[in-house]
């Protein structure tokens, strides 16, 4: 669609569903060069210059253009693609090669990598990715090697984490791009590298993990507490240990409560600093 200038707004219905309605601003005259789709489901005035409606089995379609506000407004063209058609034999059907300039179309052309990105151009077509851009997510990862790893090559972060698969696999601890929380402990990768956490280390599946609690063993008889996967960080930017009126301070200090009772602590473990003159 189009119209005699510029910012011209419309409306286009294909047949009686108001769900295929698409409000657009033309936006056709000079210097464009690209076609701009205009998306289904918004009322904003999108600017474009194109519609397209999939999946369409029946024989006939009635396209009915509204000029909302503008000079004079029109249809163009109309493109009736057969998505099955595929003229020259080549596995990638003739929408796809149109669409991204694989043409004329050739098995030898299908068996290239355009991008070089690890996929054939048929491979491209099966993954619906773009043979011309070696990683159409822009995640950091090619498409030929999401592929290999079983990630999304159309989504950025497969597995919703907050990091991309790039993110994800080139970090210093690489996690998996796959797996929200990589290490199972319940605290996302994205958490984790955060609080500067490991986040491919579960503590409960260490040989020597007895629980978060306290645990008396009664055979050798004594008290064990075995705290796993602690990292303690110092930032010199807050300050030194200045010793209290015991001539100490504390780095960190574990705790054991037990809620029946009034002491505020049953069972403790702490990291000091002494101050000694």
């Amino acid at each position: 669609m189009g119209g005699s200038s510029d910012g011209q707004r419309g409306s286009i219905r294909l047949g009686t569903d108001p769900a295929s309605d698409r409000f657009f601003e033309t936006t056709t005259t000079a210097p464009q060069t690209n076609f701009v789709e205009i998306k289904p489901g918004l009322t904003n005035y999108q600017k474009g210059d194109f519609v397209r409606y999939t999946n369409r089995a029946s024989p006939t379609a009635t396209l009915t253009l509204t000029n909302i506000d503008g000079w004079a407004v029109g249809i163009h063209a109309v493109q009736i693609i057969d998505l099955d058609l595929d003229a020259d034999a080549s596995g990638i059907p003739d929408w796809y090669e149109m669409k991204y300039g694989l043409e004329p179309g050739s098995a030898a052309l299908a068996a290239a990598d355009s991008d070089g990105d690890g996929l054939t151009n048929l491979q491209e077509y099966q993954h619906g990715t773009d043979p011309h851009k070696a990683d159409t997510d822009g995640d950091g990862l090619s498409d030929g090697m999401e592929v290999a790893l079983g990630t999304d090559p159309l989504n950025p972060d497969t597995d919703g984490d907050g990091l991309s698969d790039g993110a994800e696999v080139y970090a210093a601890i690489p996690t998996n791009p796959k797996l929200a929380d990589t290490d199972g402990d319940g605290v996302s990768d994205r958490d984790e590298i955060a609080r500067g956490t490991d986040p491919t280390y579960n503590p409960t599946n260490s040989p020597t993990f007895i629980g978060y609690v306290p645990f008396f063993r009664s055979s050798p008889s004594r008290w064990e507490w075995n705290l796993e996967n602690v990292q303690l960080v110092w930032d010199h930017g807050i300050g030194a240990l200045a010793p209290n009126i015991w001539n100490e301070d504390q780095l960190i200090s574990f705790e054991a409560r037990n809620p029946a009772g009034s002491s505020w602590s049953t069972l403790g473990m702490e990291l000091r600093y002494t101050w000694a003159r």
